[in-house]
């Protein structure tokens, strides 16, 4: 399936931009290197792969060029300045940005859950990523842009619908207006802070939203007392995930204390499950390889997460790790080996004991390590806040 579609890709490129050099990557990733262009773009087409499945070859070239031509977007000429009605906040899983990010080639910060909110540009049919090469040639800062794209998200208006999730047989509340901009509302995390009583069953209770942010055009709400529709979306949004590679997140976030988090409740067994999903996409997010322009950063040595897919997220490290100045990823353990012993230690607990210090520019997050875990008091503490190792292998 993936090699026959790397050619559909390969012919639908080769149409619309006849003259550059094309790399097919990802199977449904494309990169263009146009002549008198310093760097490649890169279009992801998996939209056009999933939906001209089963269609002969020159029908799904066809659905493919089109996808495709939405992006022929002529940014040659510098703009002298912003184009502040047109810009827009997008949020994107921060694994898709990577290419862009090693180059510094977007305007993104950190969001939620590994997830970034990136500064796009409207056009009719598509959204162009603003270029930072662009951008810095403009006297205003990054938190101005973030301002006025964020206003003009809201001037577009909010508009939602209950509609059916999938196949399911249950429904949720969708957002759709404005199309394409539908995870966009994940910036406002209080949008989800209401309570609310029932989508798809009757519920004689009100209860917090679950958001599920799908895909970049779908996101849904249900409330956190409808254990049939949840059931349903956690199934839906997995199939999804695993069958898109350009999908948002395989789990529910719910409002806290002013913020979106994953939803965690150990002791229910949906929030279980949809924390399950989660690791899923952690892995993945760190999985890709982590390119960045940040000249501190970049020659960091970087731990990887260990265990299998839907294990507890963990990464081991070493104390001539910590001297080399290693950055761990956020996980939910820290597997510890010193010249005095072996430790797990919950994540939490690794912050507190080890003076972890997130890097602000990495995404996926980044985190430093500031205390000797040699010394007495400090390995006193550890052992004391240590966990049974066998934890790492159950689910």
């Amino acid at each position: 399936m993936e090699e026959d579609f790397e050619k559909v890709l390969a012919a639908a490129a080769r149409e619309v931009y006849p003259t550059a050099e094309i790399t097919i990557t990802k199977s449904v990733c494309v990169h263009v290197r146009e002549q008198g262009r310093e760097e490649p773009a890169e279009f992801w087409c998996s939209a056009p792969e999933r939906d001209s499945r089963g269609l002969p070859f020159a029908e799904r070239v066809r659905i493919t060029v089109h996808h495709l031509q939405k992006f022929l977007i002529d940014n040659a000429e510098q703009q002298p300045e912003p184009p502040w009605e047109r810009l827009m906040p997008l949020v994107r899983p921060v694994g898709l940005l990577q290419d862009a990010m090693a180059r510094g080639g977007v305007v993104a910060r950190p969001l939620v859950s590994h997830c970034a909110e990136i500064i796009g540009v409207d056009h009719p049919e598509a959204t162009s990523l603003l270029n930072r090469a662009s951008a810095t040639t403009w006297d205003v800062s990054d938190e101005r842009l973030f301002e006025v794209a964020r206003k003009n998200l809201l001037r577009s208006g909010m508009m939602t619908r209950v509609m059916p999730i999938g196949a399911t047989g249950q429904g949720g509340l969708f957002f759709v207006s404005p199309y394409g901009y539908q995870p966009s509302w994940l910036v406002f995390p209080r949008t989800f802070a209401k309570p609310i009583r029932t989508v798809a069953n009757r519920l004689r209770v009100r209860s917090r939203q679950l958001v599920f942010p799908v895909e970049r055009n779908e996101m849904f709400v249900l409330p956190e007392a409808d254990e049939t529709a949840i059931e349903a979306a956690l199934e839906y949004a997995l199939d999804h995930y695993l069958d898109d590679r350009q999908a948002m997140a395989p789990f529910a976030l719910v409002h806290e204390n002013g913020s979106l988090v994953p939803w965690h409740q150990p002791s229910n067994p949906l929030a279980h499950r949809s924390w399950v999903q989660r690791r899923l996409f952690v892995r993945n997010q760190y999985a890709i390889p982590e390119g960045h322009p940040d000249e501190l950063t970049a020659t960091a040595p970087l731990a990887s997460l260990t265990g299998e897919a839907l294990n507890p997220t963990a990464t081991t490290i070493t104390s001539d790790d910590i001297r080399a100045g290693i950055l761990l990823p956020e996980v939910e353990y820290l597997d510890l080996h010193t010249n005095r012993g072996h430790v797990v230690v919950g994540w939490h607990a690794a912050v507190d004991l080890l003076g972890l210090q997130q890097v602000p520019s990495r995404m996926p997050s980044r985190w430093s390590v500031g205390t000797d875990p040699g010394h007495q008091k400090v390995w006193d503490e550890l052992q004391a806040a240590a966990v049974d190792p066998e934890i790492l292998q159950h689910q």
